[in-house]
């Protein structure tokens, strides 16, 4: 386990389910996101990756003291239902702006295999996507005690 401060990026501290649509969503944007012949679409891409899986009470609280999320406590991130995603240039440096257009299409893929984007919010959070609040009701206590089991502080 890393420092509570550290990106956690491991698809393992998802809810299974979950992470099963976060790759599927991945594997799709990558998809879309490319040509035909191969090539991006878009100028500068890649490929779509995720850069945030499980986020620490004590990390969320940093990145709000920060103003960098406008959200105290994260009731998704810091049990496994939340990820953010986003598109690495061919340097591999991790990318939060862009065509609206390549945003659109990572929020159509990631709300085609059922997951909330924040890209639909009011505040909106481009990268950011989690369950539906229906799926985390079903998922919340397993995910719970498997973080809680692997040493990680859980909301």
């Amino acid at each position: 386990m890393k420092s509570p401060l550290s990106v956690e990026n491991d698809l393992e501290l998802l809810s299974p389910a979950f992470g099963a649509s976060v790759i599927r969503a991945v594997e799709l944007a990558n998809k879309y996101a490319r040509k035909p012949d191969g090539t991006p679409k878009f100028k500068g891409f890649h490929k779509w990756g995720v850069f945030e899986t499980y986020r620490s009470p004590a990390r969320q609280l940093m990145l709000f003291t920060n103003k960098i999320t406008p959200v105290r406590v994260s009731n998704y991130h810091s049990v496994g239902l939340a990820a953010d995603i986003v598109w690495y240039d061919a340097d591999g440096k991790p990318r939060w702006d862009g065509d609206a257009a390549l945003w659109q299409l990572w929020g159509h893929c990631a709300r085609s295999v059922g997951m909330v984007w924040g890209g639909d919010w009011k505040s909106r959070d481009m990268v950011h996507v989690q369950c539906t609040l229906t799926q985390r009701v079903l998922w919340l206590s397993k995910s719970r005690r498997y973080l809680r089991g692997l040493g990680y502080e859980t909301a």
